[in-house]
């Protein structure tokens, strides 16, 4: 028992807060970078979403920052051997941890959103997304707010707030109970539209389980709940309080990169061609295969330039299953099989299909397998 204060003096979680902020950072930038390259170079179609999950990459990188610097000034040590001054250094990169995951948080909110908005063209999504984008607006400025007037830290970075302060623990609870409700209603929105696509079985599951992957994020969300109330009760802050801080680093990071995940098929299939992914040289069968005819068409119509450096695109996961929702999609007969290829020119199809521009030979074949 002699030895316990001196082991309790030395005793420390600080390399652990570290190595868990600096290693989940890094691997979502490598997941940032693999969406970028195969969005931006194989595909040529880089939006919106892909930008505000760089832009939530930031808000992760800064929260991994001031997550090291609460180590360096105490964060996983014992309060009798943290100094005031470190305690109040820890504070202040304490808020500014808070309110840049808080940020991150949101903005990848926006990301699935615009990600939903680019894949589903149906005016209901459309308009859900709409406004589930404008709440989310809100809400990060009102939670901003509520967080910045919470007490801890901010009645000790500021003592003249100490009487105007906010309860810190109800205002952590309402704004992480919100931030998840949030969360499972728009990983929700996805799934009835999901469900009503005219594809196999197996890939309507694959696809189903692809925009469910959000709900992992909502499981880690929860867990960290129940880590806040330790490091705002606790006699022995500085050591306690690494709980909430580590569970934040994992859910942020987890978030960004599951919604990296499902962008990253044509890179892989490149990567790994023996793992069952369509590569480089069958995604564009694959796509005449499950796209619309319309889709299929257009990879005519590209093919037909003569720009033979593009000619083997691929596309993504999700953009790979869902393109029979868009507009024009012959989805109506479940087993369509459209194949396309250099034919008769009197053929007649949709005008609007067509760039003005440039004269397309193409034939459509539709085969039912139910006549089978």
């Amino acid at each position: 028992m002699a030895d316990q204060p001196t082991t309790r003096s030395t005793e420390t979680n600080g390399p652990l807060v570290t190595g868990i902020a600096i290693g989940f950072v890094c691997a979502t930038a490598v997941f940032i970078a693999g969406r970028f390259y195969t969005r931006g170079v194989l595909l040529r179609s880089i939006g919106k979403d892909d930008w505000y999950m760089l832009i939530a990459t930031g808000f992760s990188v800064i929260y991994s920052v001031a997550m090291c610097f609460e180590a360096k000034y105490g964060m996983g040590r014992h309060v009798e051997t943290v100094g005031e001054q470190e305690t109040l250094e820890q504070l202040k990169f304490l808020m500014v941890a808070i309110l840049n995951y808080n940020m991150g948080l949101n903005v990848v909110k926006l990301g699935f959103l615009f990600q939903y908005r680019r894949i589903f063209h149906g005016a209901v999504m459309q308009r859900i997304c709409y406004w589930f984008i404008v709440y989310v607006c809100l809400w990060a400025c009102v939670q901003a707010v509520l967080l910045g007037l919470a007490c801890l830290p901010v009645s000790i970075i500021v003592p003249s707030m100490a009487n105007s302060c906010l309860d810190t623990l109800p205002i952590w609870y309402f704004s992480s109970g919100m931030s998840m409700a949030t969360d499972i209603l728009i990983c929700c929105i996805p799934i009835p539209s999901v469900l009503k696509l005219q594809l196999p079985l197996r890939q309507r599951i694959m696809v189903l389980g692809i925009f469910c992957l959000g709900f992992f994020v909502c499981i880690i969300s929860i867990y960290r709940m129940l880590t806040l109330r330790a490091g705002v009760i606790s006699q022995d802050p500085s050591w306690d309080n690494i709980g909430a801080a580590i569970w934040s680093c994992i859910e942020l990071n987890i978030s960004i990169i599951a919604s990296t995940l499902p962008t990253l098929r044509p890179l892989v299939a490149r990567l790994l061609p023996g793992i069952g992914l369509s590569s480089a040289h069958n995604d564009r069968t694959t796509y005449l295969r499950y796209g619309s005819a319309s889709a299929a068409i257009r990879a005519g119509a590209s093919k037909s330039t003569g720009n033979k450096s593009n000619k083997m695109k691929s596309i993504s996961t999700e953009e790979l299953a869902l393109e029979e929702m868009r507009p024009g999609a012959a989805g109506s007969t479940r087993w369509d099989i459209h194949a396309h290829a250099s034919g008769d020119p009197s053929t007649d199809f949709p005008k609007k299909e067509y760039d003005e521009s440039r004269i397309v030979r193409t034939t459509e074949i539709l085969v039912d397998s139910r006549a089978a």
